[in-house]
């Protein structure tokens, strides 16, 4: 059997390149023939570094870009008509990407829901007269396909956070299947590296985009305000970096007189960016309205207690509304007071913490995403042909 996967920008090596890397793995493991569409090159060695998977797991037996031309929106053109015109070489298409079409895959997965279409969005983004005219071929162009009669897509959404905010604007509520997360993997390579004599110490970690919409350049104040922590420590993504943002961080880090308290390490291997976790106490999550958040779950895996906004998914869905294995925050005060409420606590305490986040972080292992998506899949593949 043929399958199609539609990405965007898999070098981003984000977490919905990591829903995208493991629906190639598990197709690839079910026997299909897979075909990836996508904006760019992948480069698949910098992909398998980053989530520490070997290139054969996921690399597809074929690849198709579209990056010929400029835009976004006129490159999700091409792709739908690509799927439109080609849907009948494909026994089951699968979009990993919020802004795919509803109707031109059979199994669409959503990270962003804002992004999926919605009428307020796109009238804030195209409200001068300039851009209504750059936009009015895509949007008719775009109608045209959605009038035609195409099978409807399952719809999957990260949380259920992001499904109440889709259900807002689609009508109904969307399956949700948490992302997949290597946290048997994680815990298990932690637990081994402790026990051999890695020491944890008073460290904080943060995992996250340089970019600006990630909001890590509110860890320089929540740092000043820190009485209990020896190091902050920044691990970032550059792939399409923002080097104006990356420079205000380094120029808030040094404003603030915290060159010796905050490191910011950009684009490391799997296996060195677990390390780090595993010489950490505390994971500090900043990005308010976060729709998952696969890092939170990374560093819970590893042992480390969370830190994160009182809001989105890893408020509603990992820490589940309660403070059994980590803490929230509002302020950048209470941030601050959580981290050091923390690592001024009795040793049994933080270790009894570390536990129940290692404990915590097996409801969203990969193998649960796995079993998950085989099933839909079959049931897609058996409605398809028996009806």
């Amino acid at each position: 059997m043929n399958a199609l996967v539609l990405h965007n920008h898999f070098n981003n090596n984000g977490g919905a390149e990591k829903v995208a890397a493991s629906v190639l793995a598990l197709l690839k493991r079910m026997g299909f023939k897979v075909t990836l569409m996508s904006h760019d090159k992948v480069d698949w060695r910098r992909v398998s570094s980053a989530f520490g998977c070997r290139v054969e797991e996921i690399k597809p037996e074929k690849e198709i870009q579209v990056g010929l031309l400029p835009d976004g929106a006129y490159k999700r053109l091409l792709e739908s008509v690509y799927t439109v015109v080609s849907r009948k070489n494909y026994d089951l298409i699968i979009s990993t990407y919020a802004e795919a079409d509803r109707g031109l895959a059979d199994i669409n997965y959503i990270h962003y829901p804002h992004l999926y279409g919605l009428k307020e969005e796109r009238e804030k983004v195209y409200r001068s007269s300039l851009w209504k005219l750059y936009h009015m071929p895509y949007q008719i162009l775009h109608q045209t396909l959605d009038s035609l009669t195409l099978p409807k897509s399952t719809l999957i959404v990260n949380s259920t956070y992001t499904q109440k905010l889709a259900q807002r604007y689609i009508g109904f509520k969307p399956l949700v299947i948490h992302p997949p997360v290597d946290s048997v993997k994680i815990s298990s390579i932690t637990r081994a590296w402790n026990k051999g004599g890695l020491k944890r110490d008073n460290i904080v970690t943060t995992i996250g985009r340089i970019a600006p919409g990630k909001y890590l350049d509110a860890i320089p104040f929540i740092a000043a305000k820190t009485r209990s922590v020896k190091k902050f420590i920044i691990i970032g993504s550059t792939q399409h970096m923002f080097p104006d943002y990356l420079s205000h961080l380094h120029k808030t880090i040094h404003q603030l007189g915290l060159k010796d308290k905050i490191v910011i390490l950009t684009d490391l291997p799997f296996e060195k960016k677990i390390k780090l976790m595993a010489m950490s106490r505390v994971y500090l999550h900043v990005m308010p309205n976060e729709h998952f958040g696969i890092a939170v779950v990374e560093a819970m895996a590893a042992g480390l207690v969370p830190v994160v906004h009182r809001s989105g998914g890893p408020w509603i869905d990992i820490l589940q509304r309660r403070h059994e294995y980590g803490l929230s925050y509002s302020t950048l005060e209470d941030a601050a007071y959580a981290i050091d409420e923390i690592l001024m606590a009795e040793e049994w305490f933080i270790d009894e913490l570390s536990a129940r986040a290692r404990e915590a972080a097996i409801r969203f292992d990969e193998h649960i995403f796995n079993r998950k998506m085989r099933k839909l899949i079959e049931l897609r593949l058996e409605d398809k042909y028996n009806n």
